[in-house]
């Protein structure tokens, strides 16, 4: 029984839950305000987790109503801020804290007036264990169904399942009389705990690795892919392009006179322009396109499945609605116009292309700006 448990055990388990919730509390503590949720919800697992170990210490030296209650009220409110953490990933709405408190309190005071002396039934508390796990375990597996991050959606089933193959075990351990029942029960917990902090870590971890890796191949300023994610992901689409034997066109795009907008307007003005110029690109690809910031300035588009003909008739389109668009400044507006150079795939050598669409992009600019050109191979 608990008087018969080592304090030291007791008390290094709750070190080792509250450690954890320390370590996600400040692992990212700048990120965006959805991430910052779901770390608050999985330290506030680990940190009430380490409240119902204290509860339980207290427990085991002096055995009073209010410290069973408090365990079982910190264990089932961490259940729920765990269930909360999940349910924030897969962009489900959480449970308000003040239902999450109710309902904790609730089940607290039914488990601590059925199980209150030290002869409480191990088997119906063990029991009772297993379906809060079995719960929480369905709404964690709800939430990974939605789970966008393959890394972490692996660890955190395999922690699961780890979990309770090490349940399993401990029930034979203790059937075999090889540990005793409260061994189990830490033995059991401390499973659960370290297997689950594995797998919170490794969602934060791929979600740090998929951050990065987006901030690496995207312009900040603008939220379209850079120029290395273009030259990298337009190899691939023109090897593929070329296997299905389809066509394929580049269309080049550069801001006319954009350093006399910056001399005459300010950097904020050309921002916006760079800004306003984006949005209606945008608009005009499809979602197949591979549309990306190439320069300061300049803009590229390559796009599967489109002639020469059917490119040049997108270009005109964009040049027309960035024309007739209009920058703001005080008392006053300006008008934004765009060359375009527009070429037709030739071969598997993408920057040899890129250099085409560049000469017809000089083109328009030789032949008065505001316009469309081809390239005359």
């Amino acid at each position: 029984m608990l008087n018969d448990t080592d304090p030291y055990v007791i008390l290094m388990t709750l070190v080792i839950t509250f450690t954890c919730g320390l370590f996600i509390w400040s692992a990212t503590p700048n990120q965006d305000t959805k991430h910052l949720s779901q770390i608050r919800y999985f330290s506030h697992f680990f940190f009430f987790t380490s409240f119902s170990w204290l509860f339980v210490f207290l427990r085991s030296m002096d055995w009073q109503q209010i410290y069973i209650f408090g365990t079982h009220i910190c264990y089932l409110l961490s259940l729920l801020f765990l269930m909360n953490g999940f349910r924030i990933r897969a962009n489900q709405k959480a449970i308000h804290v003040a239902w999450l408190l109710v309902l904790s309190a609730g089940f607290a005071y039914i488990q601590a007036n059925i199980l209150n002396d030290q002869q409480e039934d191990f088997i119906f508390r063990l029991l009772m264990t297993y379906v809060a796990w079995f719960l929480v375990a369905i709404m964690v597996v709800r939430s990974l169904r939605r789970e966008r991050n393959s890394i972490g959606k692996t660890a955190t089933s395999i922690s699961l399942l780890f979990s309770l193959f090490a349940l399993f075990v401990g029930v034979i351990l203790l059937h075999q009389k090889v540990i005793i029942q409260f061994e189990y029960i830490v033995f059991s917990y401390n499973v659960f705990y370290i297997t689950l902090f594995g797998s919170i870590s490794s969602l934060m971890l791929s979600d740090e690795i998929a951050r990065h890796q987006t901030d690496a191949e995207t312009d900040p300023l603008t939220g379209l892919k850079n120029r290395r994610y273009f030259l990298e992901r337009g190899e691939k689409l023109l090897q593929s392009g070329r296997r299905a034997d389809f066509p394929m066109s580049i269309i080049l795009c550069d801001i006319d006179r954009f350093k006399r907008i910056n001399d005459t307007y300010g950097h904020s003005k050309g921002d916006e322009a760079i800004k306003k110029t984006t949005k209606i690109l945008a608009d005009n690809v499809r979602d197949d396109d591979l549309l990306a910031r190439f320069g300061g300035e300049e803009f590229i588009a390559l796009l599967p499945q489109t002639d020469l003909q059917a490119a040049m008739d997108v270009a005109e389109r964009m040049r027309s609605r960035i024309e007739d668009s209009q920058i703001k400044v005080p008392n006053s507006s300006f008008n934004l116009t765009t060359s375009f150079g527009v070429v037709e795939m030739i071969g598997v050598d993408l920057e040899a292309n890129i250099a085409r669409a560049d000469k017809a992009l000089y083109a328009a600019k030789s032949h008065g700006r505001n316009r469309v050109e081809i390239a005359r191979d």
